[in-house]
């Protein structure tokens, strides 16, 4: 069971992360290049990194997840920055301070244990 606490270098492991808050190692991403499946689309070679699937035969996941899935497959760890605000724009524009969601969790998790 992964903890909330940060380690040393102020990370909190988790199973997955949103793509668009990860940063990858370039020895991380060449392993995904070089063993996910090609393909060939009009001339040009590509690896399947981020794909849209059924994961394992039992939920759909989406591309940041199948990534994040394939690295802990594959003997990476996929951490988070917990000190970042992060945001979306688009349709609905929002933005979250992952600390305070983080510390929220931890009461929600440990209130759970208690009952």
């Amino acid at each position: 069971e992964k903890s909330f606490e940060p380690d040393e270098k102020g990370l909190i492991e988790v199973n997955r992360l949103g793509t668009g808050f990860l940063r990858m190692s370039r020895k991380a991403y060449t392993h995904l290049w070089e063993n996910d499946k090609k393909y060939e689309v009009q001339g040009v070679m590509g690896s399947n990194v981020f794909e849209i699937s059924i994961w394992q035969g039992r939920e759909l996941l989406s591309e940041d997840f199948i990534v994040c899935e394939k690295l802990i497959e594959r003997g990476f760890k996929v951490f988070m920055d917990p000190n970042l605000t992060v945001g979306h724009i688009g349709t609905f524009n929002y933005w979250a301070d992952v600390k305070d969601f983080f510390k929220k969790l931890k009461e929600q998790t440990n209130d759970q244990k208690k009952s």
